[in-house]
């Protein structure tokens, strides 16, 4: 069978975009690339010093080992995801990112872990903004409204969904979202590492946030009303 087939086709038609598309993220506003870059050391930093740790002595030590990993994989891949434009796919993830945090907040504060296993994490913990977005970034993980269908991006002058990613300001607004689940880790680690006797980098992550927080409020001013309008699914 000569024919090519169109799995083959459409992966490589999807490299190519993703490629477009990542460049056009990092060129249009290098800043915040560097903000990813940023948002990157710090969790995968934050995985390493656990790495190799013995977490038996810490309570409820294997369950908080198991969320901090998820959150640090989860994250890598969410930033990719945002950097070439798969912003829906971004979306769903994020959301698991939040309940994430939630639970560690959960985790933190109980004796037993029983009686939070087989429900679903209270994003009432969370700190941020992130709290008001639970709701969109569900119904996007749902499929449960139209209202998000620009995520998946247009053809350039075309009325027609684009079957490819492709680059548009949502990437940006998309990033912010990522920065305050960062954030939300940052906070957590903060309060609890120490007591809890968790391996953490206080002197690093404090110069951390003083570099990163300053960069995040930069960002929001540049999409401006862009955030409005992706957070209303318009």
């Amino acid at each position: 069978m000569n024919e090519e087939l169109f799995f083959v086709r459409y992966l490589r038609n999807r490299e190519g975009w993703r490629a477009i598309a990542r460049a056009a993220f990092d060129e249009e506003l290098p800043e915040a690339e560097d903000l990813r870059i940023n948002l990157d050391e710090f969790v995968t930093r934050t995985a390493y010093k656990l790495s190799g740790f013995n977490a038996s002595s810490v309570k409820n030590g294997g369950y908080l080992t198991y969320l901090l990993y998820t959150f640090v994989r989860t994250h890598m891949v969410v930033s990719e995801l945002v950097q070439c434009g798969d912003l829906l796919e971004a979306a769903t993830l994020q959301r698991k990112q939040m309940e994430t945090i939630a639970r560690l907040h959960e985790v933190a504060k109980t004796e037993s872990v029983e009686e939070l296993l087989r429900r679903t994490p209270n994003v009432k913990h969370l700190k941020s903004n992130l709290r008001t977005l639970y709701g969109l970034y569900s119904e996007v993980a749902h499929s449960a409204s139209d209202s998000y269908f620009y995520l998946l991006s247009r053809g350039e002058n075309s009325p027609f969904l684009s079957l490819f990613p492709k680059h548009s300001h949502n990437s940006y607004i998309s990033l912010t979202h990522v920065a305050l689940g960062v954030t939300e880790l940052y906070f957590w680690m903060r309060e609890n590492a120490e007591e809890l006797g968790l391996p953490y980098d206080s002197e690093y992550a404090e110069a951390w946030a003083s570099h990163i927080f300053p960069v995040i409020v930069a960002l929001n001013k540049f999409i401006g009303e862009d955030q409005e309008r992706f957070v209303g699914g318009k």
